[in-house]
């Protein structure tokens, strides 16, 4: 989407050829790019003489020079009538002129011709529309109004990913990291792109006017600033993916012989005592953190998130507004005909009894009657599942402190 990320001039690169021992004339220089926009024809000129005047001498490659010695020369850019160089007839004019063709610029966009004769005259614009370069500038220029769709098609892939492939796309962002990284990585550089992409199209639009005017300034400024910043937001996620997934744990959890954090088991609601208790922990790129406390045996997953017989997952959101959406999608998932019951001091109570799958203590699958509950109120929501026989909604109080000990009311 970006031409920078091709046609722009990058940072100057360290690609460097090894040295002679003693460093005399000719030997080879640091390959340099030119760190403006490659639209900006008097911007390179002028960068070129600043190159010259250092002892570097441009070679018949654009960005290869050569030391040499330190020389007062000009410069001159020329759209270029064809991507081949210009003909012998071109270079005669030109060299009694006093200007000789040394390359072409990145694409063959402009011709670059070399004096060192002070007095020379510069060469007078001549008429471009039926050039190579002011046909490419054209073709770009057009190929930009594509820009947008391609910004749409790279949201549409993690939307896709999250909507289509995931069952529970929102609860998979807050548990997945990997995938939350995808997400923040893009939405960190696409702006920066984009930004980048404008000033070039400016920066053509300038350079397709003066063209036809056969007046050329040196208005351009690169976006390539922009693209650093992308590439800099790129590397900052994930640098703090890394940092963060060093303190990560495992989808799967640990098993401990009692649970480890504020839980319900199914045995208070008269359901089979468990030997042991799979307890998670995830915390989101977000902060948002996440627990879930499940007794075996496993009966489900959604993805590499297991879902087991009697199953409690408190959310607690960084930003409160997830909530509600998380909420309703819970609720579509696991218990869509789920009715609301009486629960003092929440912002929502479902309940729903249904029959589901559920494994006996050797593992074997049966149908059972399934209990499913959901509390939210502000940036927390709880669900909890269970065969467990006993009403859950018998209990509002030990739900209300269940719930305080994760997200206590304000």
């Amino acid at each position: 989407m970006d031409d920078s990320r091709n046609d722009l001039a990058w940072k100057t690169a360290a690609e460097t050829s090894p040295p002679p021992a003693a460093g005399p004339a000719g030997a080879w220089t640091a390959k340099t790019s030119y760190a403006g926009s490659t639209y900006d024809p008097r911007g390179m000129e002028r960068w070129l003489a600043e190159r010259a005047a250092a002892g570097d001498v441009l070679q018949n490659e654009w960005n290869q020079f050569r030391q040499g010695e330190m020389r007062e020369s000009r410069f001159y850019l020329e759209p270029a009538a064809a991507k081949e160089p210009p003909d012998a007839r071109l270079r005669e004019t030109r060299a009694r002129l006093g200007w000789e063709y040394v390359c072409s610029t990145a694409k063959g966009l402009f011709y670059v011709w070399r004096t060192e004769d002070a007095d020379a005259r510069t060469p007078a614009p001549q008429a471009t529309e039926d050039s190579y370069a002011y046909r490419f500038v054209c073709r770009r220029i057009r190929r930009a109004w594509f820009s947008p769709l391609w910004v749409l098609l790279l949201l549409a892939i993690p939307y896709c990913e999250f909507t289509f492939f995931s069952a529970l796309p929102l609860q998979h962002f807050l548990i997945d990291r990997q995938a939350a990284l995808q997400m923040l990585t893009l939405f960190a550089t696409l702006p920066f792109d984009y930004l980048a992409d404008a000033q070039e199209q400016r920066n053509r639009r300038a350079l397709k006017a003066a063209m036809e005017e056969r007046v050329y300034a040196s208005a351009a400024r690169s976006g390539s600033r922009w693209s650093k910043a992308g590439r800099g937001a790129s590397i900052a996620c994930l640098v703090l993916v890394f940092v963060l997934g060093l303190a990560s744990r495992s989808n799967f959890g640990e098993y401990y012989a009692e649970p480890t954090v504020p839980y319900l088991s199914a045995a208070h609601f008269g359901g089979g005592s468990a030997d042991e208790y799979n307890v998670r922990t995830a915390r989101s790129l977000l902060y948002s953190r996440v627990t879930a406390v499940g007794e075996p045996p496993q009966v489900d997953h959604n993805s590499d998130w297991s879902i087991y017989s009697t199953q409690l997952e408190v959310y607690r959101l960084t930003l409160p507004f997830l909530a509600a959406p998380l909420s309703r999608e819970l609720r579509t998932h696991y218990m869509p005909e789920a009715e609301p019951f009486e629960a003092v001091g929440f912002d929502e109570a479902l309940y729903l009894a249904a029959a589901g799958p559920s494994r006996d203590a050797g593992g074997t699958l049966m149908d059972t009657t399934i209990q499913f509950l959901l509390l939210r109120r502000g940036g927390c929501v709880l669900f909890y599942r269970t065969d467990a026989p006993d009403d859950l909604r018998a209990a509002p109080e030990e739900w209300t402190l269940l719930f305080d000990a994760y997200s206590p009311s304000r």
